[in-house]
């Protein structure tokens, strides 16, 4: 047995070793709460996308969950005339915000707005 100077080599690898391992797993995490902020998912291959429930998947028999975007869009005419894209997965939270966009870049609010329960 060694006295309370020595250190098994081996023990101190092993030690280094998982200490490595554990700082490498808290420092993604740590990167993950912070990509993360108030959303409450996000895709790895797009961190600014959130992991959405999509409608029914007829090439692979399946409902899923895949990176997505909330996209609102104003039209006058046929034309696209604002829009506003949003990570977001709750459309009442994007409802507010499109709308104030559209009121600053034209000055009045739109005469008619239509919604969807989607």
């Amino acid at each position: 047995m060694a006295s309370g100077s020595e250190c098994d080599p081996d023990l101190v690898a092993k030690l280094k070793q998982e200490l490595g391992k554990i700082a490498k797993s808290l420092f993604s995490y740590a990167l993950a709460k912070d990509i993360l902020g108030e959303r409450i998912s996000f895709s790895k291959t797009d961190p600014d996308a959130t992991m959405m429930h999509m409608k029914y998947d007829y090439y692979n028999h399946m409902n899923m969950f895949k990176p997505g975007y909330n996209v609102q869009i104003g039209v006058n005419n046929g034309y696209i005339a604002y829009s506003y894209i949003s990570p977001d997965v709750d459309e009442l939270k994007t409802a507010i915000p499109f709308l104030e966009g559209y009121l600053r870049q034209f000055g009045n609010d739109p005469k008619t707005v239509v919604t969807d329960a989607g």
